[in-house]
C-alpha cells in the first residue's frame, strides 16, 4: 500500500479446471463433443480449441497453461491481450483458431528481449516448439538472480558445472541465513509495532544485496525444484534466442 516499503504477497488460487489425474496425466480423453474443454475459450491453447473429437483422440494440455501465460503476459506489460481486443492498425482481435507467430503485436520497447522472445515462444502455435511452463520459468529465474555475465547477448560466460552448483550453493546459504531471519522480523512485526520503513528492502541485484521476504520464498521455491541440467537448458535457449 501507499506509504509502506515491504513487499506484498501475490497469492494464486483459480485452479478450478485442473484435469491431472493419476491414469491420463495432462492428456484429457476427447471422444465425444459433449466433453467440457473447460477455461476460457479466448485462452485455449490452438491444440485445445482445435482438437476435433474421435474414438482414439486425447487434448493435449501438457503446455497449454504456458500458453495462455504467454497471451496474459502482454496484460502484465501493460498492452491489450491481443486474444481479447484489437491489436495495431485497427486490426481484429486475434483468434487462438487461426492466428499465426507472425500476427502476434510486438511487446513494449522496455521489455527485455529475452522476456520478448519467451513470450514469442511460449505463443507459438505448435505445442512441441513451445517451452514447458518449468523451463519458462526457470528462464525467468536465471534472469532476476544468476550472474549477468551468464546471460548477456554478446559473448556470454558460459558457466561450467561446478560454477552453477556454486551459485545455488550461495542462494541456498542466503535462503537459509537471512531468509530465516527476516521471516522471524516479519513475524515480530505482526505482533508488535515496527516502523516497516526500517525492515530490510531493495530491488532483487545480485547475491550480495538484501532481499525482501516474497523474494526469499521464490528462490527457496526454485532452489526445491530446479536441476542442473535444466539450468543448462535454460541457458542453451538464452543462448540461442
Amino acid at each position: 500500500s501507499e506509504g509502506n516499503d515491504t513487499c506484498p504477497l501475490l497469492v494464486v488460487t483459480d485452479f478450478g479446471c485442473c484435469l491431472a489425474d493419476r491414469i491420463h496425466g495432462l492428456y484429457l480423453p476427447y471422444h465425444s463433443p459433449d466433453t467440457d474443454k473447460g477455461g476460457n475459450t479466448a485462452l485455449m491453447a490452438p491444440e485445445v480449441v482445435c482438437a476435433e473429437p474421435g474414438p482414439f483422440t486425447s487434448i493435449n494440455y501438457s503446455k497449454s497453461d504456458a500458453w495462455a501465460i504467454g497471451a496474459i503476459a502482454y496484460e502484465l506489460f501493460g498492452e491489450e491481450n491481443p486474444f481479447y481486443s484489437k491489436t495495431a492498425g485497427n486490426k481484429s482481435a486475434l483468434r487462438n483458431v487461426t492466428y499465426s507467430e507472425e500476427d502476434l503485436p510486438p511487446l513494449p520497447e522496455n521489455v527485455p528481449v529475452i522476456v520478448a522472445n519467451l513470450v514469442q515462444n511460449l505463443l507459438a502455435r505448435n505445442p512441441s516448439k513451445r517451452l514447458s511452463a518449468e523451463a519458462a520459468a526457470t528462464v525467468c529465474q536465471l534472469l532476476l538472480w544468476a550472474p549477468s555475465a551468464w546471460i548477456r547477448p554478446d559473448e556470454p560466460d558460459t558457466p561450467s558445472s561446478n560454477e552453477i552448483l556454486q551459485w545455488l550453493l550461495c542462494l541456498t546459504t542466503k535462503v537459509l541465513c537471512e531468509g530465516r531471519k527476516m521471516s522471524s522480523v516479519m513475524f515480530s512485526a505482526e505482533s508488535s509495532p515496527v516502523n516497516t520503513r526500517e525492515l530490510p528492502v531493495s530491488p532483487p541485484r545480485g547475491i550480495g544485496t538484501r532481499r525482501t521476504l516474497p523474494e526469499y520464498q521464490l528462490i527457496a521455491s526454485f532452489l526445491t525444484r530446479v536441476k542442473l541440467r535444466e539450468i543448462r537448458a535454460a541457458l542453451n535457449w538464452i543462448h540461442g534466442t
